[in-house]
């Protein structure tokens, strides 16, 4: 389902990717992590690659050749009220407002697949602005505030 497609005359592609494309792309992918690692604390790289090759987290790339130019991870979030497929992390070379139309039809329809209810994007107040056009609005603002770890004796 949503698999990545090829245009053969250009060699882009664009789309979720399979076992053989994440372990094709996978240093590409963490080399992008590596350069924002602020952008994923919740996680390390070998979770990462353990939750991608579990299939808890999808992989969707859009690149030319053998080049990864945009990368994005999602998962599926189950709530009372129906599944979320929620878009977690976005990195590369392109603007995520720039998405490809390709992914935003693969992941509508992977969506569809997951019997999903919504899509939402975890991002930079900037990606409002250039998603809007997409049909995504802000539904919720998330505040952190790190948790003091206890002293024990």
């Amino acid at each position: 389902m949503a698999a990545m497609t090829t245009n053969e005359a250009t060699k882009n592609f664009a789309g979720k990717m399979n076992g053989k494309e994440i372990a094709e792309y996978w240093p590409q992918i963490q080399e992008m992590l590596l350069k924002v690692p602020h952008t994923w604390p919740h996680h390390t790289i070998e979770s990462l690659y353990n939750n991608v090759v579990a299939d808890r987290i999808q992989v969707w790339g859009v690149g030319t050749g053998t080049k990864v130019n945009m990368v994005l991870f999602t998962q599926i979030a189950c709530h009372a009220s129906g599944n979320v497929l929620e878009v977690i992390w976005a990195g590369g070379d392109k603007v995520l407002g720039e998405i490809d139309d390709v992914v935003d039809a693969a992941f509508e329809r992977f969506a569809q697949y997951a019997q999903c209810r919504a899509i939402h994007i975890f991002g930079r107040d900037g990606w409002e602005r250039h998603l809007k056009s997409r049909g995504f609005k802000k539904i919720a603002i998330v505040l952190e505030r790190k948790v003091q770890p206890t002293r024990t004796h």
